[in-house]
């Protein structure tokens, strides 16, 4: 099987709102769920975050994973 990687991004945050844990845990949740059920071996779940402006920042999720074909 080939080695694949899932990106999921949340903001950049605006004005010092933050992104609630549920929303980012549904969605990391959710893409894992798919991998999964497509036959799809989780390898390694990473996260990055990177400032913008003071305040602000972009949370990366990058999932990879091994599979038959790329998961969407």
């Amino acid at each position: 099987m080939t080695i694949y990687v899932k990106t999921i991004l949340f903001g950049p945050t605006s004005g010092g709102k933050k992104v609630p844990p549920e929303k980012v845990d549904q969605n990391v949740n959710e893409a894992l769920e798919i991998i999964q059920r497509e036959a799809g071996k989780i390898i390694d779940v990473k996260i990055a975050l990177t400032p913008m402006t003071p305040g602000n920042h972009l949370s990366t999720f990058v999932i990879i994973y091994e599979a038959p074909k790329p998961i969407s």
